[in-house]
């Protein structure tokens, strides 16, 4: 399953598509600990947390 993240609603990253190149390129990407954060929290729960309990 991929999972789409919007970015400033022009364009999409995608789970396992997303390969900055360059530096500038990941921090045009992720300008803030909070971006980076919430991308990688959708690639490790897509669905929400969940509590198998």
């Amino acid at each position: 399953m991929t999972m789409k993240i919007w970015r400033n609603t022009k364009s999409i990253l995608e789970a396992g598509q997303f390969n900055p190149r360059t530096y500038r390129e990941f921090v045009e990407y992720f300008p803030n600990n909070e971006s980076c954060i919430a991308y990688l929290e959708k690639l490790r729960w897509p669905n929400d947390i969940i509590c198998p309990g």
